[in-house]
């Protein structure tokens, strides 16, 4: 019966979440300042409580009916869009007039499109897909099948009764919470001891309570993720990041309010539920894994918390544990449990060996509070750090979401939240209990793989637990008294249904039975530990029916019906391709198994990608073994095979770990450069110790006889130096002299390799992939280098496989009567056709041609190929052009030929200038430590420093023969040169050239840049910046050591910021780079008779823009203004001109050339007394990509110009009969003026009368 008169379930309070669709629009950013920066007083937090809440509102009001209105406006924009279409199909075509509104409706619509696909991708959470099915039915599907999946549509109670009514499933799932989150008691006698080396060293203990800083908290807030969930409070990362500017002090106050009073906001604790099901068809609480959404100044809190924690846990945690300790990884742990495996597989001993897999029943969820405490006060944590971790963990408050309302709230008096960042941490602390028990009282418990080796008694990765031992009665009880004392301290408590027991061939039946039965578990033939089958014997495809099933159930998701032929090829490289990944790179994956997923991926471009990557991926495992030689498994490996590791020995009873490890150093041996000191591990003609190249590949003459199979010790003598005479023979005087200037290294005990390329620019798995790639087995690369949209790219992969259908293709295959192009160009529709002779596409580049633009002119698929590949080395833009004009072309192709729908070559190209990368994103956070104004896309502008400041731009130029030029320069906050420098270095790693030339810089120190309130280092490689920010930060550690990186002198500055430029920005220090390859220089003046002039041009060119565009405080001067002593004198101080009235810029004005002081004028040529104005504006439209000018001739007189992105005007100073100050040096090539083409650009002669009109009314 159903009961019509029950109480409908009100829905919980409204939960206002900030939507990333909102950053779009300008108006939020005027919206969020108006409503965050309205007078609030109270506590810190308090206040930035009741501004988050008040500007929430505001935006959610704002943007009431906005998704409505927005699929309104798209309908409406694609029908408008299509009548005009139809109207330039016609053979009129469009009217001036139309043709703009064309333009403007094809920018909105895709402006509207890009604003939907940010909406339903929010929702969707698929972080895998980037772009190419922009708000596509795959979107709403996949954010629909979230909510379908995550809906609780029943539910079995305790007593085994099915719940249906969504006031008893709620109730259900409360109580069952209530329950687990209940106060535990536990026992805090005959605890392990804790002695001085386990707890925290004493240089740290101080620095971790010490005051939080402003930068700390920045460098949390700025490391949290995009596109995650909110908490209740419904602020994202992508709101705090957008409107940082303005929120930031208010934020940075509340936040270190909570530091200061040691008392967190409570309402900062109060967290939204939601729950995940652990597996299909779920129907009961415990089936249901609870994910705490926690609020985002908390996870801010959470965050500065761990940055102080980090550093310390290598100290303190032990070594068995693998989990979120830097230097620690889930690979060391993973071949260590395989190593003991092979020792389970050859092991005589009669009694037996025995692994048991622990599982723990919602271990977060049950640790003690009380236990948390004890641990870290026995570890040497100082007061004031616990207090602040406790403030975080105690008396949280949790309301559950189910099927979209909120439950009551429910007090926790125990666990910790996952989703969380801290608990993680806080887990492995306590965590640490069993690994003391385990050494203090697990008497002859473990199992030792080699002899002199420390026996392997467990393992842990986070609450992974895995234990070894003999298999005997005695060993099991023990440890069955170890796991039960852990879980009387922690609260913890085991699941015996999912634990599991695995014996070896040697232990007996009965004894095997005994010991499962004292035990409790299953008894198993394999275990699953970290994702890797633990057998003892070959692996088989059945072992990994899981990575099949994972794999069969990407490709035949609902998915696949909604989503492009691009976008399934970037599902199955994103996703199917990354399913085997971890296994193969781990174990001995069986390559019928790899196999079956190429082929179900069918390839990528006909490349075998798993195959290839196995053993670039086993490399990283090779290299962060060699690079932690103080890790167990490096330990026991040593013991057991002595790290031959370059010898490539397999014996009969080598194990899966050391195979895999072997496998790695094979590949990554010509990636390493070696440091010589005993030279014994260290083949001469093979192995890398000469620049970057081995003696075989370096163009010289060597004597192969003598040095074939020789070590380099052998040119070592007993000295551990150089043996002249023997050098000499064996390479020639030449060779010779280098090999003799290399330093033999007393600073280890062996040879170490290092990376050659550093490991800042690329991964050491992607240097051995690219390393291993053999030159012509990728014909496609440059269409890699010109970085194409995913579904441009997949088109080009297809076209140069012959795989799309032409008429040609289909024709061939009798599935078309003709081969013709569908375009009517009479000629056969073949590849070469498709790519460089359609009449379309000539057309649409012809456009293109008159645009500016200069692209390939080829007649052929294989020189188009050739033109392709030197685009992609020395103009990726034009080539990107061309393949995107191909594609569109293509898609217009088939709009006729299915849809009749025709576009015009002027709308395909407008639809491809729309398709290039934006120039700017994330304006705001771009330099923020200077003082150009907020918004402006200042990543493609030199800025100023801030006054008392010196900002210093380094770059560097590398040649193939290795030959560096590093270039350095400094101005001051007037934009005036300081120093400008170049040096010549040989080297062959251009982000090491770049953190070199950063380094030159102390090479142009003077004693009074101390005494400056600080400095900027600014660059163009991000990754040069961010290796100089981690080797000037103490706390972190390069893994890659460059000779001569010695950041130590930074230290005396008051302050330093290191700072990412584009390369636009940073052009006057590349040209000092170029100019360093000829010859090494230093300039401190610009009047210097050396200087060059290109330099002084580039560097007036920059200063004119600051002026312009108003960065640098000068004196405003109207047009024709006399300039006194004063002013030129800050004029020559300021390097450059002054700024112009605004008036001056926008009206019409006589400027008589009759005074004999300087005046100003702007674009102007001095000839005969009287200025003839050239050019006043040059600018660019950014939505088309179009250059612009205005041009105007007069005697005496100039008319200005109304344009908002002015990028080129230029202002001089004159005086009588002088000639040119000008700041850019531009010759005018072609002039239109009203659309009327100037046959000469500076004869005025040719404008009329309405052209005269346009320019007084400043729209020319």
């Amino acid at each position: 019966m159903v009961n019509l008169f029950a109480k409908k379930l009100r829905p919980g309070n409204r939960w206002i979440r900030f939507e990333d669709i909102w950053m779009t629009y300008p108006v939020t950013w005027r919206l969020v300042w108006k409503n965050w920066n309205k007078d609030d007083f109270g506590m810190p937090d308090e206040v930035v409580n009741r501004k988050c809440s008040r500007t929430m509102k505001a935006l959610f009001f704002w943007s009431r009916n906005r998704l409505k209105e927005l699929n309104e406006l798209k309908i409406s924009l694609e029908s408008r869009i299509e009548e005009l279409q139809l109207v330039d199909c016609s053979p009129n075509g469009l009217n001036e007039e139309q043709e703009h509104e064309l333009r403007l409706k094809a920018i909105e619509l895709n402006t509207t499109l890009a604003r939907l696909a940010t909406w339903w991708k929010q929702r969707a959470k698929a972080r895998w897909i980037d772009e190419g099915d922009t708000n596509s039915h795959f979107f709403h599907s996949f954010a629909s099948a979230r909510r379908r999946g995550n809906r609780i549509i029943d539910v079995v109670n305790s007593n085994g009764e099915r719940i249906v009514d969504p006031n008893l499933i709620q109730e259900e799932f409360w109580n069952f919470f209530m329950l687990k989150w209940r106060d535990r008691q536990v026992s805090l006698a005959n605890w392990p001891e804790f002695c001085n080396d386990d707890m925290i060293p004493a240089q740290f203990s101080d620095s971790m309570e010490a005051d939080i800083t402003e930068s700390e908290i920045r460098q949390a807030m700025f490391s949290m993720g995009n596109n995650r969930a909110p908490g209740i409070d419904g602020i994202t990362s992508s709101f705090m990041k957008f409107y940082w500017e303005i929120i930031k002090k208010d934020v940075i106050s509340a936040i270190l309010h909570f530091f200061a009073t040691n008392m967190m906001c409570q309402s900062w604790k109060e967290t939204l539920v939601v729950l995940i099901p652990k597996l299909e068809n779920a129907n009961m609480p415990s089936k249901f894994r609870p994910i705490s959404l926690c609020q985002s100044f908390y996870k801010i809190v959470a965050k500065v918390l761990i940055n102080r924690l980090k550093p310390v846990l290598g100290t303190i945690i032990s070594e068995e544990q693998g989990a979120f300790v830097p230097g620690r990884s889930i690979s060391s742990h993973g071949l260590m449990a395989q190593e003991v495996m092979s020792k389970f597989k050859y092991s005589t001993q009669k009694s037996g060996l025995m692994a048991l897999k622990i599982d723990m029943e919602q271990a977060y969820d049950c640790m003690s509070w009380e236990t948390l405490q004890e641990v870290m006060n026995l570890m040497g944590f100082k007061k004031r750090f616990i207090t602040w971790v406790m403030q975080c963990i105690f008396e949280p408050k949790f309301t559950l979401l189910m099927n979209g309302n909120r439950t009551r709230w429910i007090d926790a008096k125990s666990g910790l939240r996952q989703g969380c960042p801290l608990s993680p941490y806080l887990f492995i602390l306590c965590s640490e209990l069993l690994s003391k028990s385990f050494k203090q009282r697990g008497g002859q418990l473990g199992v030792q793989v080699a002899r002199n080796t420390v026996s392997i008694s467990h393992l842990l990765y986070a609450d992974d637990i895995l234990v070894f031992a003999e298999a005997s009665r005695c060993n099991a009880r023990r440890i069955m008294d170890l796991l039960g004392d852990y879980c009387c301290w922690t609260g913890q408590k085991i699941n015996c249904g999912k634990s599991a027991i695995m014996f070896n061939r040697k232990c007996p039946s009965w004894r095997k039975r005994m010991i499962a039965r004292i035990m409790g578990y299953k008894k198993v033939d394999s275990l699953e530990y970290l994702g890797l089958p633990l057998v003892m014997r070959r692996l088989n495809g059945a072992d990994f029916s899981k990575i099949m099933r994972i794999a069969f159930e990407k490709i035949n998701l609902w998915g696949r019906k909604h989503l492009s032929l691009a976008g399934r090829a970037l599902l199955i490289k994103t996703s199917l391709l990354y399913v085997p990944m971890y296994a193969m790179t781990h174990t001995s994956i069986p390559n019928g198994v790899l196999m079956a997923i190429e082929k179900w991926g069918g390839g990528f471009y006909g490349r075998k990608m798993l195959a290839a990557w196995k053993g670039a991926l086993r490399a990283r495992v090779v290299w962060d073994l060699i690079q932690n030689k103080d890790s167990i498994l490096y330990k026991v490996l040593m013991a057991k095979y002595g790290m031959k590791l370059w010898e490539y020995e397999h014996g009969k009873k080598v194990s899966i770990t050391w195979n895999v490890i072997q496998d790695g150093a094979r590949v990554l041996r010509p990636i390493l450069r070696w440091n010589i000191v005993d030279g014994s591990q260290i083949d001469v003609m093979h192995d890398v110790w000469i620049m970057n190249r081995n003696i075989a590949k370096l163009p010289t003459f060597v004597n192969i006889e003598e040095v074939e199979n020789m070590k380099v010790c052998n040119l070592l003598n007993n000295s551990f130096q150089w043996n002249v005479e023997m050098v000499k023979h064996c390479f020639g005087n030449t060779m010779a002299e280098r090999i003799l200037a290399i330093n033999i290294s007393t600073k280890s005990q062996e040879d170490n390799p290092e990376l050659i390329y550093s490991r800042l620019s690329m991964t050491v798995a992607a240097m051995a992939y690219r390393n291993s790639e053999e030159k012509g087995t990728n014909e496609f690369s440059w269409l890699k280098q010109l970085k194409l949209h995913p579904r441009e790219h997949f088109f080009w992969g297809r076209l140069l496989r012959d795989a799309i259908p032409t008429t040609h293709w289909l024709n061939r295959r009798t599935l078309a009567d003709t081969s013709l192009c569908p375009w009517g160009c009479n000629e056969e529709e073949n590849l070469d056709h498709c790519s460089t002779r359609c009449t379309k596409l000539k057309q649409v580049m012809d456009i293109f041609c008159k645009w500016g633009f200069n692209l390939p002119d080829v007649n052929s698929l294989v020189d188009l190929k050739v033109e392709l590949l030197k685009y992609a080395q020395n103009n990726p833009s034009m080539g990107r052009i061309y393949c995107y004009t191909v594609y569109q072309v293509w898609r217009a192709r088939n709009d006729m030929k299915h849809h009749n729908m025709c576009r015009s070559p002027f709308v395909i190209a407008t639809a491809v200038l729309f398709l290039l990368p934006k120039p700017f994103k994330w304006p705001m956070l771009e330099q923020w430590g200077t003082n150009q104004p907020l918004g402006l896309p200042s990543h493609k502008l030199w800025c100023p420093p801030p006054p008392g400041w010196l900002k210093l731009n380094f770059d560097a130029a590398l040649l193939p023969s290795n030959q560096v030029g590093l270039g350095v320069i400094a101005r001051n906050h007037y934009g005036k040169l300081v120093v400008a420098a170049g040096r010549r270095i040989e080297h062959w790693d251009v982000l090491q050239a770049e953190m070199l030339a950063a380094m030159a810089i102390r090479e142009v120190f003077m004693d009074w840049m101390f005494e400056l309130d600080g400095i900027i280092i600014e660059g163009d490689c991000i990754n040069a910046i961010r290796g100089l920010q981690r080797l000037n930060d103490r706390q972190h550690v390069i893994h890659r050591r460059v000779a001569g990186l010695d950041t130590s002198f930074l230290q005396e500055f008051k302050q330093v910021l290191f700072q990412y430029t584009h390369r636009n920005s940073n052009r006057v220090v590349d040209f000092c780079a170029h100019l360093a390859l000829g010859n090494e220089f230093t300039f401190f003046d610009v009047n210097n008779s050396e200087f060059p002039s290109t330099l002084l041009s580039l560097l007036r060119e920059e200063s004119d823009r600051l002026h312009l565009l108003g960065f640098i405080d000068v004196p405003i001067i109207g047009l024709g203004s006399p300039l006194s002593d004063d002013v030129m004198d800050l004029y020559e101080k300021s390097c450059d001109t002054f700024a112009l009235q605004y008036g001056d810029f926008v009206a019409h004005k006589k400027a008589h050339k009759d005074l004999k002081t300087p005046f100003v004028m702007p674009g102007c040529k001095v000839t005969d007394d009287y200025g003839i104005m050239l050019v006043t504006a040059v600018g660019i439209n950014t939505e088309w990509g179009l250059l612009m000018a205005s041009i105007s001739e007069g005697s005496g007189e100039y008319y200005g110009c109304c344009s908002c992105e002015i990028i080129g005007s230029t202002t001089s100073i004159c005086n009588d009969k002088t000639g040119i100050l000008t700041l850019n040096h531009m010759t005018v090539v072609e002039a239109h003026v009203g659309g009327v083409k100037l046959t000469s650009p500076d004869n005025g002669q040719e404008l009329s009368s309405s052209v005269y009109s346009l320019l007084y009314d400043s729209i020319a």
